[in-house]
């Protein structure tokens, strides 16, 4: 995939567009970072694959109604949290 692709790529597996995402390159040709964003389905998946390596958690300090919450799983510690007024952003590992 060159670096010029602009817009969304479409994939109809998370197994494909992983693979996709790897062989995108940034200016100095590195590979560039995955951030997999989605919803419960999506991440269950990619965790039960095992393709994470890091959880980026964001917390408001409101309340929010909904149906769905993350919970951090078993085994992940955390490594880091950064104060941004009105949210929080964890940082976890797999330990």
């Amino acid at each position: 995939l060159e670096e010029s692709l602009a817009g969304p790529i479409w994939c109809k597996t998370l197994e494909a567009a992983l693979n996709d995402a790897h062989k995108m390159k940034n200016k100095e040709g590195n590979p560039r970072e995955i951030f997999i964003v989605g919803g419960e389905q999506i991440y269950d998946l990619a965790l039960h694959l095992g393709v994470v390596d890091q959880i980026i958690l964001s917390r408001l300090h409101k309340t929010y109604e909904g149906d769905r919450y993350f919970h951090i799983p078993v085994g992940w510690v955390e490594s880091g949290k950064e104060d941004h007024g009105d949210f929080d952003v964890f940082y976890f590992l797999k330990g």
